[in-house]
């Protein structure tokens, strides 16, 4: 589940901020620096490139118009020309490659913390606790961070490290400033898949001390093109 949504949050925010890209006036003209890397909008190879000697401009759909027609009103004030200014320019809007971002460390934290939880009872249900333990349990999931970990290296009597403490603790703190700091957002892409990558770790971590049924083989894997990405990106001058 987690990889489905972050791979279709990326997506889209491929094809937004293509769209995005295609709109911007600073991006006109065939060898403009934009179109030297993606993403962007081309023809298929066989067909005639797209013009880019102009800004394109976009239609918004239905939900769009709603969306806008709550905001503003039945009857928003309209310029010169018959249209409403959203007030959306550059300056006052958040981009595709900011708002898809933030929007995937919720998630991929929210999944997190459900395979955590998912975990955590399965566990108590093939090894049925102590009242002494049960009474410790108790309210887990209203716990912060830390103190679920203590309790699975309790529980299990294989402590949990205090290097994967710390990273979900980060995650945590983080997830919370975005949460209740609206200036705060993620602003790189990167972030957020970095992110993505130390939730699956933990989780895989917490799969492992909860003596979870999963396959391993697979994100063994992804670890290892993981540290070839981090790698090349270290050798890089």
């Amino acid at each position: 589940m987690s990889d489905k949504h972050m791979a279709s949050l990326y997506l889209c925010m491929d094809i937004a901020h293509a769209g995005e890209k295609m709109m911007d006036p600073n991006n006109s003209g065939e060898n403009n620096k934009a179109w030297t890397e993606g993403p962007y909008m081309a023809s298929p190879a066989n067909k005639e490139d797209l013009n880019r000697s102009y800004p394109y401009i976009l239609k918004t759909g239905k939900d769009n118009m709603v969306l806008m027609g709550y905001q503003f009103g039945a009857s928003p004030p309209k310029n010169d020309n018959g249209g409403v200014d959203i007030n959306l320019n550059e300056s006052n809007r958040l981009k595709s490659t900011e708002i898809i971002p933030t929007t995937a460390i919720f998630m991929q934290f929210a999944i997190l913390e459900a395979f955590e939880y998912s975990a955590f009872n399965r566990y108590i249900t093939k090894n049925p606790i102590t009242p002494k333990q049960e009474k410790q349990t108790k309210d887990y999931m209203r716990k912060p961070t830390g103190k679920r970990m203590n309790l699975i290296s309790w529980l299990t009597g294989n402590p949990v490290s205090s290097e994967l403490k710390r990273m979900y603790r980060s995650i945590s703190d983080h997830r919370r400033d975005l949460t209740h700091k609206p200036e705060v957002i993620c602003d790189s892409p990167e972030g957020a898949l970095v992110m993505y990558i130390v939730s699956q770790y933990i989780a895989y971590q917490i799969a492992i001390h909860l003596d979870d049924d999963f396959d391993k083989k697979p994100y063994e894997n992804r670890l290892k093109y993981w540290k070839t990405v981090e790698l090349n990106k270290s050798s890089k001058p």
